[in-house]
């Protein structure tokens, strides 16, 4: 999709533009063949923008047991486990974690009144529980959905991911090292 834009209104050093169809942030790469002269900078130009605009969001795998890695998240319900053959989901996740279900939780990316996602989480009765942020009173039972925000850490096991969101990252590059760049709380098991 080609659209134009006034270079006024753009952060040189952060080129970020809004699509007005599907409301995806996007970085923008300007095109030098169509790029005005400084004296013009109320010419319009013509950018492209860059990424996957059908990711809505990013899991990335974030714990000291599972090496890094990052899963895009698309409308709708996503489906997340451990990487099965026989029980495949929509985002599998590579780890040897046996306390995390082939099928463990879903998150549903729904797009609101407001053209915004929300990002709701429920479980798939799953005896090794979901978990909120750590914390043991946000166990996830089995009719609970709860809505996620951008930096939400989710325990499936003993396996975390952190929620990225479409609103507050650009692409999946930004998600995964945002993460990576982030302390995390080491598993403490009790038993």
């Amino acid at each position: 999709m080609i659209l134009k834009y006034n270079p006024n209104i753009l952060n040189p050093e952060k080129p970020l533009l809004k699509c007005p169809k599907c409301k995806a942030v996007n970085k923008v790469s300007l095109s030098q063949n169509n790029k005005k002269s400084d004296d013009n900078l109320d010419e319009k130009t013509i950018y492209k923008p860059v990424g996957n605009t059908n990711e809505v969001g990013w899991i990335v795998v974030h714990d000291e047991h599972t090496p890094t890695q990052t899963y895009p998240l698309r409308l709708g319900k996503n489906t997340i486990g451990r990487k099965s053959v026989s029980k495949p989901c929509d985002v599998m996740i590579e780890t040897q974690d046996r306390y995390m279900s082939r099928q463990h939780c879903v998150i549903e990316v729904v797009q609101n009144r407001r053209g915004q996602y929300d990002y709701v989480i429920y479980n798939i009765n799953t005896s090794n529980g979901t978990f909120i942020n750590a914390s043991v009173d946000k166990k996830l039972l089995d009719q609970d959905e709860i809505y996620l925000k951008d930096g939400h850490t989710i325990k499936m096991g003993h396996t975390k991911v952190v929620l990225k969101t479409k609103e507050m990252t650009l692409n999946i590059n930004e998600a995964q090292n945002t993460v990576v760049n982030m302390n995390y709380s080491k598993t403490i098991f009790i038993g």
